[in-house]
């Protein structure tokens, strides 16, 4: 999948309130892996950064990759069943290695006693503050239509694994929208995927109280989220993938 080149950012705001009191973002390598801490705000709290620290290691990214390269579809029949099967398959593979990540992100909605909905804000607001990366089947990233963003070649799918991203970094439009399906489904949500082969785009859909756009599943409305961008809220369509017929579910 690809990315608009009009995604909206966040403005800058000042660090008045600090969820924990030394927070700089920072990746360190060892023999085993890689810790990672980020720092980010949500659109709703500008001025309060929050901190995740989890630990990917190499031999789990290296087991994403591996499987993700391995992976096959010889029954769907569609481009939303090819997609929907091989995010599943990501899911059921990674979902046990997230376990780090999901503990920080529960520790944070505990000490700051947030509710359901403010505490989704939060836990997309980790994965759209992380800056976008194409993922590309070609080798030549070249090729690719924007070239405000960097490039990753030559991966199958087109897609990194929700461990291969957390140890990354590098994710495009469904690599974010599997993480977040993952990490929600861990902290209870139940989140859905939409896809646009119109568009070749991919968006969280999510059962918060919104206002916005939305897809029906099951008689509920589930909103859209886009996530490759900070700033976004739940409900908001980009402009230029804003036509609801060109969206489906494609994972459940």
């Amino acid at each position: 999948m690809t990315k608009n080149g009009d995604s909206t950012e966040s403005e800058f705001v000042q660090q008045d309130d600090i969820y924990q009191s030394d927070c700089p973002e920072d990746q360190r390598l060892d023999t085993f892996g890689r810790r990672t801490k980020r720092s980010w705000t949500s659109q709703n709290s500008r001025n309060t950064y929050y901190c995740a620290n989890y630990y990917t290691k190499n031999s789990d990214n290296s087991d994403g990759r591996e499987y993700r390269g391995s992976y096959s579809d010889y029954y769907s029949k569609t481009q939303g069943e090819l997609w929907g099967t091989l995010y599943q398959a990501l899911y059921e593979h990674d979902k046990h290695l997230l376990d780090p990540i999901v503990d920080s992100l529960r520790e944070i909605k505990r000490d700051k006693n947030m509710s359901r909905t403010k505490f989704a804000e939060v836990v997309v607001a980790f994965v759209q503050d992380i800056p976008y990366t194409y993922i590309k089947t070609e080798q030549d990233c070249e090729e690719r239509e924007f070239k405000d963003y960097p490039c990753l070649p030559n991966q199958k799918w087109g897609i990194l694994s929700p461990v291969e991203f957390l140890h990354t970094l590098y994710g495009d439009c469904d690599t974010r929208t599997v993480l977040l399906y993952t990490l929600l489904k861990k902290l209870g949500y139940s989140p859905k995927i939409a896809n646009s082969n119109f568009y070749l785009h991919s968006m969280l859909l999510l059962d918060v109280p919104s206002s916005g756009e939305y897809l029906v599943h099951n008689y509920k409305r589930y909103y859209f989220w886009e996530t490759t961008a900070p700033g976004w809220k739940s409900g908001q369509l980009p402009p230029d993938y804003g036509e609801i017929k060109h969206w489906e579910i494609v994972l459940v």
